[in-house]
């Protein structure tokens, strides 16, 4: 598979997905970095808190409430992922031009596409030549915010498996329904055909 030929299965089987699993797309990707303390920050969490599963909304909310600093504000950066988006993120270190790039995603079947997983940025954070934000970090972010977002009911990748510390995504008992199937047609149909 092409990375072309990917994005355009993305394209058609995207809005199937989301059709089914009730998930919105994300509607907001913004062009660059929005400065320190802005007033922004929390009408962006609250439009990207609106993609997810309303059962998870209030969990990720108080955990970014919660985690709030005065020189520290949380921004849910990606939170519900359409396939497209997921489809390119995979392919950067993986296919095409983006193969130099180093890789932001481990899988395509992703807890971003079913609505249950955010991404957390500081507000400032510096942006790549890609657009993407840099994800540093506070140093106490592992050590304070992620245990205190297992206090929230949220799941951290970077506890469980030592990567992606700005990753949070629900417990695997709060799973859609239709997670596994989904995630079993996505392997099948793209992983397998993936350019090594």
């Amino acid at each position: 598979m092409s990375l072309a030929h990917a994005r355009d299965w993305a394209a058609r089987v995207g809005p199937e997905l989301r059709a089914d699993l009730g998930v919105m797309a994300d509607p907001l990707r913004p062009a660059g970095a929005i400065g320190p303390g802005t007033m922004f920050v929390p009408e962006w969490n609250r439009i990207k808190l609106l993609t997810l599963r309303p059962d998870l909304r209030g969990r990720f909310a108080e955990f970014l409430a919660r985690v709030c600093r005065p020189a520290f504000f949380p921004m849910a950066w990606d939170a519900a992922r359409t396939l497209e988006r997921q489809t390119v993120l995979y392919a950067r270190g993986r296919a095409g031009p983006e193969r130099r790039l180093p890789r932001v995603t481990w899988t395509i079947a992703s807890n971003h596409l079913w609505a249950s997983a955010i991404d957390v940025i500081a507000d400032g954070d510096t942006m790549t030549p890609e657009g993407e934000p840099t994800f540093a970090l506070p140093r106490w972010w592992a050590r304070e915010a992620l245990p205190l977002a297992a206090k929230c009911g949220l799941r951290s990748l970077y506890l469980a498996t030592g990567k992606d510390a700005p990753h949070l995504e629900c417990r695997p008992a709060d799973r859609h329904p239709r997670e596994r199937a989904w995630a079993r047609r996505l392997r099948r149909e793209f992983v397998r055909e993936w350019p090594r």
